[in-house]
């Protein structure tokens, strides 16, 4: 079957949003690039993994080292392929480019499993992503976060797939062999796990398959993760006394080289109320540039908030106001699954599910001061979160839903032109991402 026109449209505005930005965003300006870079170029120039060595003597270039370095691969391709046209430094920026139609290409995909019956929400969700700013900047450098992200996404509509279908061993073989290059990508990217063991779980119920095929499809695609990703942490179990996830080394590592304390710890508690890492979080998933120096104007980030709010108190008030027949709904339901009932609850069951494990996973790692509160994390369940907001506006009303929901896809693309606006004057173009 023909993919429809829209898919083509949206593939070529996704490229078309982000080339300008390839050629303008300086690498002291895109968080971690220049690190990102040292890993890439030396990968490419010497075939080989680096090392404790490497990570000696690269200094503050080098701090990623003992960091997973497999999200780096369509990056490296892009260099050796468009080094000989492009300044080695912008070249591997294209194979963060050229994967950015993937990433919307999972949002169309999600976005009519999600929204079956409902046009406007199904194309409101890739349409969010086309042109959402902080994502439209983590596509147009060179990082690991796109791999990671992408390969997220890609593991959600397989998600939906064995729910839909129930699981089967090339799909469980396909689930492994993503779920290893996703353990070498970026720790970040492992919030989708958990949306991930649900589904397989929501598939054997919905589908009745035993509890031997199930243990049989899990086990599969376990193997097939472990054999890909093992090798990596025995690697940094030998070469990092024993810290095979290298979190550890970086941490000491980085603390040394900015005269950072090397001790951290702040209970997860206290992040959960701390009202500016919510805040820090939430403006930066939407648009804040640089270092998270180059903010946007707060009106924007109020605006963003208005829409969040309508769509969160119209998902509450609708669960609350049918609160006795969801409960009768749901015994029913796990006495008798019917596939037709169930199955579109189960799809969105995993999506929360992978929000809430992101979040979660972003408060743990702040703990340690690992990860900071930056919205280019939460990039794991991008379609989720987004497809959570388009279906709060939509139960608005027909009415309201429709007027909501353009205005969004309105203002976010007024957004992004904003934000090029305010930092194309400061940045201009350039051949060399260093220059």
């Amino acid at each position: 079957m023909r993919p429809p026109k829209e898919l083509y449209y949206l593939l070529a505005a996704t490229l078309a949003a982000r080339l300008p930005w390839v050629f303008m965003v300086p690498m002291w300006e895109a968080p971690d690039e220049n690190t990102h870079f040292w890993v890439i170029k030396f990968m490419a120039e010497n075939l080989r993994l680096p090392g404790p060595a490497e990570l000696t003597a690269g200094g503050q270039q080098s701090v990623y080292v003992p960091l997973p370095h497999f999200g780096y691969v369509p990056h490296i391709l892009a260099l050796w392929t468009l080094s000989g046209v492009l300044d080695p430094s912008m070249a591997p920026r294209f194979g963060s480019l050229l994967l950015s139609p993937l990433m919307t290409y999972f949002a169309w995909w999600l976005g009519r499993e999600l929204f079956p019956d409902k046009k406007l929400c199904a194309l409101a969700v890739p349409l969010l992503v086309v042109f959402h700013p902080q994502l439209v900047l983590v596509h147009s450098y060179s990082n690991n976060d796109i791999t990671s992200s992408t390969i997220a996404s890609a593991l959600l509509c397989l998600s939906v797939v064995i729910i839909k279908r129930g699981l089967s061993m090339p799909l469980s073989l396909l689930f492994g062999f993503l779920c290893g290059w996703l353990a070498l990508t970026k720790y970040t990217g492992y919030a989708v796990l958990p949306a991930v063991a649900l589904a397989y779980l929501l598939a054997a119920w919905i589908h009745r398959q035993s509890f031997v095929e199930l243990l049989k499809n899990a086990i599969t695609a376990l193997a097939l993760t472990v054999t890909i990703a093992a090798p990596w942490f025995a690697r940094n179990y030998q070469l990092y006394d024993g810290d095979f996830m290298g979190t550890q080394t970086m941490r000491r590592n980085w603390a040394q080289l900015y005269n950072r304390p090397l001790e951290y710890y702040v209970s997860p508690f206290k992040i959960l109320v701390d009202r500016k890492w919510w805040r820090m979080m939430y403006f930066s998933y939407w648009g804040m540039f640089g270092y998270m120096t180059r903010p946007l104007i707060k009106p924007l980030y109020w605006t963003y908030t208005v829409y969040l709010a309508a769509a969160a108190i119209s998902l509450l008030t609708a669960v609350f106001k049918n609160k006795a027949q969801t409960i009768a709904d749901l015994r029913q339901k796990i006495q008798n699954p019917e596939r037709k009932t169930v199955t579109h609850q189960a799809i969105w069951l995993v999506m929360l599910v992978c929000l809430l494990a992101n979040l979660a996973a972003m408060i743990l790692a702040s703990t340690g001061n690992v990860g900071g509160p930056q919205g280019r994390y939460l990039f794991t369940s991008e379609v989720p979160f987004l497809a959570l907001i388009v279906l709060g506006l939509s139960l608005t009303g027909d009415l309201w839903g429709k007027r909501l929901l353009y205005s969004l896809l309105a203002f976010n693309l007024i957004v992004y032109i904003w934000s090029w606006a305010m930092l194309f004057p400061i940045y201009g173009f350039r051949w060399k991402s260093f220059g």
